[in-house]
């Protein structure tokens, strides 16, 4: 699944949805950092944003006696973004980890469950996605990025409802509604210390359909597993189940060594003809994000039957040799060929089983490590579930596969907007360096600007719509005005949009290959003091409290006696010497104030109240090395 990704996605945005909805970096209290200052924390509506596929073949990386990973691959700069989702629609706050990165990365999503990964420094074209929200079983995803390029990805995630308490001395047999059972021996289940559980525990679990037809949305990683000979080999899912064991405290459990679980998998009916009597049994590796080969199951009564050691989520595949597959999607709109944007794609196997993914903004896509010598149907749909392309292509019995460009012809099967013009600055000139974001139907779409300003996207619309979009430039963290496009217009040609409203409320804030984040909405000017140095001083801070004991703080001093216009040195004002400091999931950096020099445009009042604006730019040292910090601000109170 999300085995899909762009070729030749147009140039990537700096500060994509930084802009729109703030990324939540959320941290740990720093009780040391705060003890010295009295702040008040405003909440914030977030977002960032992410993508789709597989992984290199290149086997490498030995972590056991029997299992082998894929490599990771030289560093590349990439774009990551999607939604999350359950069965309700999108999920706010949920915590989604960029664990493929050069740094660990952390985003939560924003109230439309969006959320992205910007200018990510990234090993390799295969990253690892997982997905943590209270109340569900987390989510992981494999998917490919490269170079330059954005993916979008959709992740759904499964309420994780406790199926039954049982007591560890007696054990249990449960039954699941999807007709999936766990039979759990006495005395079998211990906790992380090796201990065995005394009294009872939880068990949760669900099973994933793999003829559902939102399959791409709930897939555990990818259908990529490394097999006992330590090959990645293609996999066809006849189902899994995700199980988890957790006492009272929602600590995790697991079976101690010597025990075993019996696990039963439904098979669906669509696909009972095509199962084989015996199946590779895999379990998904949570640190590395592939499914690892791990014995077998027997077929029995349309149920797939197997022991199992150890918990994770279990998957019944065959396997093959892997093929990758190709192309890209073209709409021929009465006679101007244009791309369509993240259209679901899929490759419907023979078995009844499927993979898919999401089209780059530029129509391309690829499924990586599909089975070779297999049929297939490839088909595409529309936002609104619509199956606008479908064809029969395979079996293919070599590695790589392009089918070039394919046309779908746009005037009997869909209802397009082209939206068209050319964005310019505050001088009149081009924005060469920007993006579009599109929000339609509740979902967010990125449009990178031609280098020469103008814009060319089309959209694909349900019955009556309206179409919010915007344009920004990233060299001078302008915007242009939202505009909406409706089923009450007629033309969507925008010549000569001017880009040049500044944010009312932002703080852009760089120290460089560490962090770039841009907060706005609810900043504050604000005055603080210190026992040890009680100097008259202002404060620019941003604080996002996102549950208890978790915060992220960004802020700025500077002497409330500054004059507009006037550079600035940094001042002390605390015993750890700061004029900058940030907290967040990305780390802590404290910059020494006599290093970094502010510029004021407007100074702030008396009272810290009024209107604040300016910049800042200077190093500081980083692991022995000087590193750039630089960034601007507008507050207005």
């Amino acid at each position: 699944m999300d085995k899909l990704v762009s070729r030749e996605c147009q140039k990537k945005n700096k500060l994509l949805t930084r802009f729109t909805y703030e990324m939540y970096l959320i941290r740990k209290l720093k009780i040391q950092i705060m003890k010295n200052f009295k702040l008040s924390y405003f909440s914030l509506i977030i977002i960032s944003c992410l993508f789709i596929c597989s992984c290199a073949k290149d086997i490498v990386e030995v972590t056991g006696p029997n299992t082998q990973f894929p490599e990771s691959g030289e560093v590349i700069v990439t774009n990551v973004h999607g939604v999350v989702l359950d069965d309700q629609g999108p999920l706010q706050n949920a915590e989604v980890h960029l664990k493929s990165a050069t740094m660990a990365l952390t985003t939560q999503t924003d109230e439309y469950g969006n959320f992205l990964f910007s200018d990510v420094s990234h090993f390799g074209n295969s990253a690892y996605l997982t997905v943590v929200k209270e109340g569900k079983f987390d989510a992981f995803r494999r998917m490919s990025v490269f170079k330059d390029r954005y993916s979008y990805t959709q992740i759904k995630m499964v309420d994780k409802t406790i199926l039954s308490a049982v007591t560890n001395s007696a054990g249990a047999a449960l039954d699941h509604p999807s007709g999936a059972k766990i039979t759990l021996p006495a005395n079998s289940v211990v906790d992380g210390n090796g201990q065995v559980v005394a009294g009872e525990y939880n068990v949760s679990m669900t099973w994933i359909d793999p003829s559902a037809a939102d399959l791409a949305q709930r897939m555990v990683g990818d259908l990529s597993g490394v097999n006992t000979e330590g090959n990645v080999s293609a996999l066809t899912s006849f189902g899994m189940l995700q199980v988890e064991l957790n006492d009272a405290g929602g600590d995790e459990l697991n079976l101690k060594d010597g025990s075993f679980a019996n696990l039963r998998f439904p098979v669906p009916s669509s696909m009972i003809n095509n199962a084989p009597s015996t199946i590779p049994l895999w379990s998904f590796d949570e640190e590395h994000g592939y499914w690892v080969e791990e014995g077998e199951a027997t077929l029995v009564d349309n149920i797939y039957v197997a022991d199992v050691g150890h918990f994770s989520t279990w998957n019944v595949d065959t396997k093959d040799d892997p093929v990758d597959i190709s192309g890209q999607f073209v709409i021929d709109n009465y006679g101007r060929p244009l791309p369509p944007s993240y259209f679901q794609v899929s490759l419907c196997l023979s078995s009844g089983a499927s993979v898919g993914g999401w089209l780059c903004d530029d129509g391309s896509f690829e499924f990586l490590n599909a089975p070779q010598g297999e049929s297939f149907t490839l088909k595409l749909m529309d936002y609104c579930g619509e199956t606008i392309y479908s064809e029969e292509i395979g079996p293919f019995d070599m590695e790589t596969i392009d089918l070039g460009d394919i046309e779908v012809m746009s005037s009997t099967v869909l209802d397009l907007q082209a939206i068209t013009g050319n964005a310019i600055n505050c001088d009149s000139e081009a924005v060469t360096d920007g993006f579009i974001q599109v929000i339609y139907n509740d979902f967010l779409q990125i449009h990178p600007l031609n280098e020469d300003g103008t814009f060319d996207f089309l959209v694909t619309t349900c019955e009556e719509f309206e179409v919010l979009f915007q344009v920004l430039d990233n060299s001078t963290i302008m915007g242009s005005d939202w505009i909406s496009v409706s089923n009450i217009d007629g033309v969507f040609e925008f010549n000569d949009l001017f880009v040049c409203s500044d944010l009312e409320n932002y703080l852009h804030f760089v120290i460089e290959g560490h962090i770039d984040v841009l907060r706005t909405g609810d900043l504050s000017l604000q005055s603080f003091w210190s026992e040890n140095n009680p100097l008259d001083t202002a404060i620019v801070f941003n604080s996002i409290i996102q549950e208890p004991n978790f915060l992220e703080i960004i802020r700025i001093t500077w002497p409330s006696s500054a004059q507009e216009g006037t550079p600035t040195p940094g001042i002390t004002v605390d015993p750890s010497n700061t004029v900058f400091m940030y907290s967040g999931i990305d780390g802590d950096f404290l910059v020494p104030a006599e290093d970094v020099e502010t510029l004021l445009e407007i100074s702030p009042g008396s009272d810290f109240s009024n209107e604040a604006k300016g910049s800042f730019n200077g190093t500081i040292i980083i692991d022995g090395n000087d590193v750039p910090i630089y960034g601007s601000f507008h507050i207005n109170n």
